[in-house]
């Protein structure tokens, strides 16, 4: 698998230029600020905020399911996971998207996290295998300082939480000992794509952050999944709008 010697990371990074060009799929958006959620509801509130204007097509890029071009912003649907977000996040920043905010589900590894509770990770720890191909595994990620106080910001006075993600390729492997693991280290809560979405930022110096939704809880004895909650619909759509304001839609 090529770990580092003494240290338990994939030793994949390398500084060589790569050989496919990410313009492969660039196309002129004519915006430079955009969205991903891999969420389909959460997309769904996304572009019918009236904060977003306009919802005309955007052109297909791999890694997506559906795009709209809105008022100065375009919003994608994502394919779960970072290989493919990372697909799709590659093809804006080509295409001259500078400014990339992320929104979804994440499960809560503390209690004072809770299912309807929205989180703005700013850092995270690494255990999906994209970022290992953008960053070396002793680089730590972190988000946008930029957008990271534009989305608390623009959450006001709203009941929020800032603090680490833990990402993983792996959803089903989320185990008793990793949870304590992370948790005892200040890592709020777990998805898929963030860390590796922060590492390809921080490569291309782009601006991007995370706002995530807690959808389940895995810090107590079971498994707490509340995904379709009431708690869960209206935390989405308050991080739509922030996410919307905070890219500077009003």
């Amino acid at each position: 698998m090529g770990a580092r010697k003494g240290r338990d990371v994939p030793a994949w990074f390398t500084s060589e230029p790569e050989f496919v060009s990410t313009t492969f799929q660039a196309t002129n958006l004519g915006v430079d600020c955009a969205i991903l959620s891999m969420i389909g509801n959460m997309y769904g509130f996304m572009i019918k905020c009236p904060e977003f204007g306009d919802r005309r097509m955007a052109p297909e890029i791999n890694g997506s399911v559906e795009g709209r071009i809105g008022r100065g912003i375009a919003a994608y649907h994502s394919s779960v996971g970072a290989p493919a977000a990372a697909m799709l996040m590659e093809t804006l920043i080509a295409s001259g998207v500078k400014k990339i905010v992320m929104f979804g589900y994440a499960g809560s590894l503390s209690n004072e996290c809770r299912v309807g509770d929205i989180l703005v990770p700013d850092w995270g720890v690494r255990e999906e295998g994209t970022s290992y191909h953008y960053l070396p595994g002793s680089v730590g990620v972190r988000a946008s300082d930029m957008l990271v106080t534009r989305l608390c910001e623009s959450l006001g006075r709203r009941h929020f939480h800032r603090g680490g993600i833990w990402s993983t390729d792996a959803a089903y492997r989320e185990t008793r000992g990793k949870i304590l693991k992370y948790a005892k280290k200040g890592i709020m809560a777990v998805d898929m794509e963030s860390t590796g979405l922060m590492a390809i930022a921080m490569y291309r110096s782009a601006e991007f952050a995370p706002l995530v939704v807690i959808s389940d809880e895995l810090f107590g004895d079971r498994w707490v999944p509340d995904f379709d909650s009431p708690k869960v619909r209206r935390a989405s759509m308050t991080a739509c709008r922030a996410a919307l304001r905070a890219l500077g839609c009003r």
